[in-house]
């Protein structure tokens, strides 16, 4: 049995915890209300989730961190809280293409968003893009470029009259902890991304014939940009878009010429953009 003294310095810490509780649920309900406002006057319309923005607050609340309060912790009770927001804004839901082998996808998007956002899930690509386009659901969730054998991105991401975009990348922390979920995958919404303070674009180079990786990465470089990665796309794709690069910077417009002033010999078009997620370079 324990000596008095150490039982009331127990029910002492109990209750600070306790009170610290109780501040951190206030603190929760200040900033519903303060969400509340923001959506009453107009702050965001349409497409809610503002990756950029998610992305620098996760990244000051890490930079002012102190103690040994674990930082993928952090990066978690916040997605919650995003998440929070999003209902109180009026909801989202999510498409995901989850067809065979894309399982992990699905357990990415629920780590991402939390899991009371409503999801659906399709195995074939043109009924997760029919979820945006005829606005069943605000985001779909689409593999990594690198999974040629579901390579979605030579379509343009252009359907109809409606312009799709990359807004995000998926996780957004690295390294990953043993059991998480593995892969990437990438955001696409009917709207253009938001900035942060730290991202890459997605650049698609289209040609009259299709063209290989050095003749991509050539052709990047005369555009002005340093990739970091270029994707080729599959001998099957229909023409058109042939190849994607991943750029530094948050790019709006593609370059018709280069720096020097001399036209290009591809076409390059903005497929969108992310946050560079926590831990990469």
């Amino acid at each position: 049995m324990k000596p008095p003294s150490s039982s009331n310095r127990l029910a002492e810490l109990r209750a600070k915890l306790d009170s610290i509780d109780d501040q951190i649920l206030e603190l929760f309900a200040q900033r519903a209300g303060i969400v509340s406002l923001v959506a009453s006057e107009g702050g965001k319309v349409g497409v809610k989730i503002r990756p950029g923005r998610e992305a620098d607050i996760l990244r000051r609340l890490l930079g002012q961190l102190t103690g040994n309060f674990p930082r993928q912790a952090v990066v978690r009770i916040w997605r919650e809280v995003f998440a929070a927001a999003l209902i109180i804004e009026g909801g989202q839901k999510l498409s995901v293409l989850a067809g065979p082998g894309g399982e992990n996808r699905l357990a990415l998007a629920r780590e991402h968003f939390g899991p009371l956002t409503p999801v659906r899930h399709h195995a074939q690509l043109q009924d997760t893009l029919d979820d945006l386009l005829n606005e069943r659901a605000q985001v779909a969730v689409l593999p990594d470029l690198s999974e040629r054998q579901e390579a979605w991105w030579p379509a343009q991401l252009t359907q109809g009259t409606r312009r799709l975009y990359v807004i995000g990348k998926i996780p957004f922390w690295a390294p990953r902890a043993e059991g998480l979920p593995t892969g990437q995958a990438y955001l696409v919404a009917t709207v253009p991304p938001d900035a942060s303070r730290h991202d890459h674009s997605l650049i698609g180079v289209s040609a009259a014939k299709p063209l290989g990786p050095a003749e991509v990465q050539m052709a990047m470089l005369r555009a002005g940009f340093q990739p970091t990665q270029i994707w080729v796309a599959p001998p099957t794709s229909p023409p058109g878009l042939c190849a994607v690069a991943e750029i530094p910077g948050f790019i709006t417009t593609a370059p018709v010429t280069g720096p020097d002033g001399q036209p290009l010999d591809v076409t390059l078009s903005v497929l969108g953009g992310f946050a560079v997620p926590v831990g990469e370079a």
